[in-house]
């Protein structure tokens, strides 16, 4: 307890500080002088033996270090201030839920629940966060994760949403147009439509052999059209720009509808791919954390796309 008082104002300083940008201005979120705050900061940076931020007289830059330890930091600092909403509020939810989510999933399945979920907890707030890059959980300080697979970070529990399985489709009016293709070679005489993440990874487009002894293999055809949002590549195939290979989730819709149409499903390989909800080990789980998460998979189970 005696290490703990030594360093909360250190950490109070430090988090704000690299909040707010400059000593100056965590200073006056804080109420404290700005050369208090700065004080702060180099005594806890004096008790790690680390420095976490780079000064010069114009700008405060975070270390390398400085930015994994304020990740670190803030998780301990929420949960006090959890600890502290537990024991005036009685346990009821209340407080910011740091959520990171793929693109696709996040935009198509959990924003939408959101009106629903406010109204149930009003005292809850959400921060959304939606990319499509791989993210450190725990570093980036989030309280939930939507990601694809089912390998949780450490300190994490993983709850498995759904096969995402990946489906070949183009619209009706583009085959009539162009044709069905009848082997997987034939799609080099077609227009695609193919993910590119910004990393530059392009994934090839499996299917199975003609035998079992030739496997899977995989083509890796020029695309007419290459997008780096792996939701966006519905919106392009239903503009009747070529084939394309999206997840079955957000295809769903469109092939009920036919509006899509299965090509090569007997050939292509959908794959194993899963998404699965990330959270803190349901041990001292805060209750905004908690209600969010319990909310999200109900909800989730009642969704046919998801259920696949």
């Amino acid at each position: 307890m005696k290490h703990l008082q030594t360093t909360l104002p250190g950490l109070i300083s430090a988090i704000q500080s690299a909040d707010s940008g400059s000593f100056s201005a965590a200073a006056n979120a804080l109420g404290l002088t700005p050369a208090a705050v700065s004080k702060n900061v180099a005594a806890l940076e004096a008790h790690l033996k680390l420095r976490l931020f780079n000064r010069t007289t114009r700008r405060l830059a975070l270390t390398e270090e400085g930015r994994t330890f304020i990740a670190q930091a803030r998780i301990g600092m929420q949960a006090l201030e959890d600890a502290n909403a537990l024991a005036a509020q009685g346990a009821q939810p209340e407080g910011l839920v740091r959520v990171n989510s793929a693109v696709g999933f996040g935009r198509r399945y959990v924003l939408p629940l959101l009106p629903a979920f406010f109204k149930a907890y009003p005292q809850v707030r959400v921060e959304l966060n939606l990319n499509d890059n791989q993210v450190d959980l725990v570093q980036g300080g989030f309280d939930v994760g939507i990601r694809g697979g089912s390998q949780p970070p450490e300190g994490m529990v993983a709850r498995k949403i759904c096969n995402i399985p990946a489906v070949l489709a183009a619209t009706p009016r583009y085959l009539k147009a162009h044709g069905i293709p009848q082997t997987p070679s034939d799609l080099a005489q077609h227009q695609l439509i193919r993910v590119k993440f910004l990393n530059g990874r392009m994934p090839p487009w499996p299917f199975k052999g003609s035998s079992k002894a030739q496997g899977i293999s995989a083509v890796d055809a020029p695309a007419q059209l290459l997008l780096s949002d792996p939701e966006v590549v519905l919106d392009a195939a239903l503009l009747h720009i070529g084939i394309a290979r999206l997840g079955r989730h957000h295809a769903s819709e469109a092939l009920a509808r036919g509006d899509l149409v299965e090509v090569l499903p007997k050939l292509h390989v959908g794959g194993d791919a899963s998404m699965a909800l990330f959270y803190p080990h349901r041990a001292g789980l805060a209750p905004r954390v908690r209600v969010l998460v319990d909310f999200l998979l109900e909800r989730f189970k009642e969704m046919p796309p998801l259920r696949m």
